[in-house]
């Protein structure tokens, strides 16, 4: 196995678990190998964290930046990341680190370039970008992600996040947080996402809908199950707004630099796998597979 380069996002260890985890390309019968994983994605991460060019890893003796690209795009298309983030949230529950009790769930808007996939004119923010979607835990950990173009509205979008929220497997279910097991699961966003629709969206998958009720709509209307609040909970949505905060540290996720909509959403996902696992390197014990 090749040596893992340095890098000052994630630990070697880190690094090597993600890496092992990633899907390697097919090694062709005639011509050099391929270069591992192990080998490529301290470059990709350091494009991800400082948001320099991909020509920017061109060094004698070290793999192109066209090279760190193609990897970068073999592992979104053979989806990759997901099957990766996946696999931490498995071990996150292992742990007893994810909480799905209390959800929270919110969007940001990623200023960009108009390109051709995926960008739109957002009127709220006066700007061209990307709308990034996101759904978290009590503790915000990543369990869905969407992204659209800037002219989407929340709203809508949440549809989509809400229906790709992370479930664990039945053979994990028991080891869930105690919290978890005994309280009605809760959903929180803001005002954006308030239509009878949506709270009912919510309602179907199993969530108490936890949302600000807007200055239009009537008082006789704005009663029942679907319509509760509670002024203390609400409070704890600022995990999702500090988990997105996170995601914007990288730098290649503050402002819209790739073209192809594959290209972000790749960086999307890997940055989402940063966090996981950081927050898995923080559990110390036996069932911590990064500690090892």
């Amino acid at each position: 196995m090749s040596p893992v380069r340095s890098c000052d996002v994630l630990t070697p260890r880190q690094l090597a678990f993600i890496a092992e985890r990633l899907p390697e390309p097919p090694h062709a019968p005639r011509g050099r190998r391929p270069y591992a994983n192990q080998e490529l994605l301290p470059g990709i991460l350091r494009v991800l964290r400082s948001g320099c060019r991909w020509r920017d890893l061109d060094h004698p003796g070290s793999p192109s930046g066209v090279t760190h690209w193609r990897r970068l795009r073999y592992w979104h298309r053979r989806k990759g990341y997901r099957r990766v983030w996946r696999t931490l949230l498995n071990f996150l529950v292992q742990c007893k680190r994810l909480d799905r009790s209390l959800v929270s769930l919110d969007g940001t808007l990623i200023p960009s370039q108009e390109f051709t996939e995926q960008t739109g004119y957002s009127g709220k923010h006066r700007t061209v970008g990307t709308k990034l979607s996101l759904l978290v835990d009590r503790a915000g950990i990543p369990l869905a992600v969407s992204v659209a173009p800037g002219n989407y509205h929340d709203g809508p979008l949440g549809f989509l996040t809400l229906a790709n929220i992370y479930t664990p497997p039945p053979i994990l279910r028991d080891i869930l947080p105690d919290a978890a097991k005994t309280a009605d699961p809760t959903l929180l966003a803001d005002k954006g996402y308030d239509s009878l629709r949506f709270r009912q969206f919510v309602q179907e998958h199993r969530f108490r809908p936890l949302i600000p009720t807007r200055a239009c709509i009537p008082a006789e209307q704005a009663t029942g199950e679907l319509y509760a609040e509670d002024a203390v909970l609400q409070r704890k949505r600022y995990v999702v707004e500090r988990t997105l905060g996170w995601l914007k540290g990288f730098r290649r996720l503050r402002y819209r630099a790739d073209r192809v909509a594959a290209s972000f959403q790749a960086f999307v996902y890997l940055a989402v796998l940063v966090l996981c696992v950081r927050r898995l390197s923080s559990q110390s014990g036996a069932r911590n597979p990064t500690s090892r």
